[in-house]
């Protein structure tokens, strides 16, 4: 059976056990500086708790049998339990590691292969530090299927990614984009080193964009291992998204603006809002404003 195939029966089985929820939405389509951004609203969102939880129950240790669709070496693959799209999965660490931590070749390499053999067209993002829209401290990397619904580009930021000409690997900021950001196209077949390497660089050309220091984000801060930052060892945030064709880096202020919780998926062109409210503020200001205002000013230092 293909990891496809086992991602597809895992997520109807556990669906009819009632082990996982489905959330339905409605897409709204709000074109705005060239990028077709997909507005979901979602009611029931209500019901599932956001923003950074550091104090609960780890859901992965151990995590639901009913979840488990495919395992690695050091990772297991996991169907996520509140699902606004069919087969959103998890790529997941086997042992205990911080969300705060960067990732790693081992992290890239479980996670390219599910993007490569799980038979869609996937959004792989990571979600880092408090305010970034996390909300399980154990260490995971998100994977988002192409919905059926839209047969237009995916994910929307796609659009300001396609026509670029840059050596695969060398960071790149768009000027369409008001907020510190560091994005690279992807070699066609690159090795998990290779990712990671990339991923350093960006984390590097996005935090110096804003004119704050990367160097935290690169290194396993045992200070903030339980998900826990303090006063002594602060931890900034920051989201990364990726699909086959290129990686960005975004580093972030807040975790929420005019009300709206925003992570990685908001910064492919992809926002959830939970009320008729949200979506028309949303609407009136503006997908990129959002996303201004919950990430960070291009060459402006600020405290984060």
């Amino acid at each position: 059976m293909s990891l496809g195939q086992k991602i597809t029966t895992a997520f109807e089985k556990a669906l009819a056990s009632s082990h996982l929820f489905f959330i339905p939405s409605q897409l709204h389509i709000h074109p705005t500086h060239g990028i077709a951004f997909q507005i979901r609203l979602a009611p029931s969102l209500t019901k599932k708790p956001d923003g950074y939880v550091a104090d609960k129950r780890n859901p992965f240790l151990p995590y639901d049998p009913a979840m488990f669709v495919h395992e690695y070496e050091r990772h297991v693959v996991l169907l996520n339990k509140f699902s606004v799209v069919k087969g959103h999965v998890l790529v997941v660490t086997k042992e205990f590691e911080s969300q705060m931590f960067p990732l790693n070749a081992h992290d890239f390499s479980a996670t390219w292969n599910v993007m490569t053999q799980g038979g869609s067209q996937y959004l792989g993002f990571y979600n880092c530090g408090p305010e970034s829209g996390a909300s399980v401290p154990h260490k995971h990397i998100q994977l988002i299927p192409a919905s059926t619904e839209v047969d237009d580009v995916y994910p929307p930021l796609q659009t300001l990614i396609s026509t670029r000409k840059d050596q695969p690997g060398t960071p790149f900021s768009d000027a369409t984009l008001p907020f510190a950001h560091g994005i690279s196209l992807l070699p066609a077949t690159p090795t998990p080193t290779t990712l990671e390497t990339i991923y350093k660089a960006l984390v590097q050309h996005a935090f110096r964009s804003a004119r704050l220091d990367p160097g935290p984000c690169l290194q396993r801060n045992e200070h903030v291992a339980s998900g826990v930052p303090d006063a002594a060892h602060p931890q900034a945030s920051y989201n990364m998204i990726m699909t086959r064709e290129f990686m960005m880096v975004v580093p972030r202020r807040v975790e929420r603006a005019f009300g709206v919780s925003v992570n990685s998926v908001g910064f492919a062109g992809m926002l959830l809002v939970k009320n008729e409210e949200q979506l028309e503020v949303v609407k009136r200001v503006g997908p990129m404003e959002v996303l201004k205002e919950v990430g960070c000013p291009v060459g402006e230092e600020v405290k984060v």
